[in-house]
This record gives C-alpha cells, structure tokens and sequence, in this order.
C-alpha cells in the first residue's frame, strides 16, 4: 500500500480514523448577543401624539477550530508539502504541530424612528386618521479569518509557512500528495466589512364617513446604498389611494341576517 511507503519514507500515516479525529479535534463557539431597545409616545392634545425610539443590536461570535497533530487534517497537510532535500533528508514545509483556523465575526446595527400621528372624529360623522415618520437604519458586518500550522495548543506557539511559495507552485511536495492549499488561501485567511445604510419617510392618510365610506392614500420613499449612485434609482416615491365601502353598516342591511343549516 501507498500508505505503507509514505511511512517507511518518513511521512505520517495518510489514512483517515474518524475515532481518531474525534478525540483529536475541537470546535468551540462563543457568541455574544446583546439588544437595547427603547419607544416613547408624547401626547400634544387636539388628536395629535409623537412616536420615537430605537433600537440598537451587536452580535460578535468567534471560532476555534484545532486539529492537532495526531488528527488526519493536520498529518495530511503536513504530508502533502513533505519534500525531499538534495541530501536526502525529509522536510517538512508545513510544519509539524497542530493546525488552528480562529474566525471571528460582528454585527452592529441601529435603528431610528419617529412618527407623527393625529386621529380626530368631527360631528360624530367625520373621522380623520393620518400618520408621517422616517426611519433611519445602519447595519455593519465584519469578519475575519486567520489560520496557523505547526500550532502547540500548551504554548499557543504557531511556525512559519512560505505561503507565497505555496501560491505560485513553486512549494510542491516529493511524494504526489496534492496541493490542497495552493488554490484555497481565502479558505485560510480573510477579511470582509461591508456596511448598509437606509433612509425611508412615509406618510398615510385615512378619511372616513359614518365608518361606512373610507378613502385612503399613502407614500414612502427607501434610500440605500444597495440602490447604487445612480440618481435614477433614488427619490422614486411609491405611492398608493384606494377607496372602501362597509356595506354591512348601512341602515339597510341592519336587518339582514344570515341564515345557515
């Protein structure tokens, strides 16, 4: 078996033991979430009362991923960049010792709102109820990835790679083993922030007659970054207005009634 050859040259045993890897390798997660929220309401008098509050978010949650030296991730790593010197002797590019991956992500976001409300009935008949507001929303994302080999969990103590080698092909090992590293850097390292803002304002207005005929309109306008720069894709308000009848409130259906089996 190949398997046997890569021993008898030096390398670590290239099988995989799953009862082997469950000992050998840990994921350990600690996430923090926090939340305040906070809403107010102020009475004017005369049928008009204000709205405003917010609410602000973080999450921050980071992973420890370890396989150490004894685990297949760690012996298959190391045996793939296993060279042989001019001399004869071994090397091992990627260092003996465990492998650590560390991600760390975050999330922050506000949001903002404010709203004017008025709701008056007149002569018993009439009733008018209207509301205006903006919101204001901001939502950062970061993360972060890091990844160490020849890692001694006893000393947090990591080696060196030649990562650059490892990317052009330059680096290869002696023995036909891959190179599982060469085209999967972002799998190893990253960073990543991106950052969204919105911006909306809206309005609704409702008139109603004896609580039988009602006519209503409504307008919002959403600004966001995700729109782009283009201004064609800004201040486009929506709009809508419709009309409704509560027949069942009319005087001549009050003695209407149903019937059923």
């Amino acid at each position: 078996m190949y398997n046997d050859i890569l021993i008898a040259n030096g390398l670590y045993d290239h099988n995989y033991y799953p009862l082997v890897d469950a000992n050998e390798i840990t994921d350990k997660t600690h996430t923090v979430n926090n939340r305040i929220t906070a809403n107010f309401t102020y009475d004017f008098g005369g049928g008009f009362d204000v709205q405003f509050g917010g609410i602000y978010e973080t999450s921050t949650s980071d992973l420890d991923y370890y396989a150490s030296e004894a685990s297949s991730v760690a012996r298959r790593y190391m045996n793939a960049y296993a060279a042989r010197n001019t001399d004869g002797s071994l090397k091992f590019n990627i260092p003996k010792g465990g492998y650590l991956r560390q991600m760390g992500t975050s999330t922050s976001s506000y949001t903002a709102r404010a709203q004017l409300n008025y709701n008056r009935r007149f002569a018993g008949v009439h009733s008018i109820n209207g509301i205006i507001g903006a919101e204001v929303r901001n939502l950062v994302n970061k993360s972060k990835l890091a990844s160490y080999f020849g890692y001694n969990d006893e000393t947090l103590l990591q080696q060196p790679v030649d990562y650059a080698s490892i990317v052009t092909g330059a680096l290869r090992g002696t023995f036909n083993l891959g190179a599982p590293l060469q085209n999967n850097m972002t799998g190893l390292f990253n960073q990543q922030y991106s950052q969204d803002r919105f911006l909306s304002g809206y309005a609704n207005l409702v008139y109603a007659y004896k609580s039988t005929y009602s006519l209503t309109g409504s307008i919002r306008i959403d600004q966001s970054n995700l729109f782009g720069t283009n201004p064609k894709y800004k201040y486009k308000p929506l709009w809508s207005t419709g009309a409704a009848w509560n027949i069942h409130n009319e005087e001549f259906m009050q003695d209407v009634t149903g019937s059923g089996s």
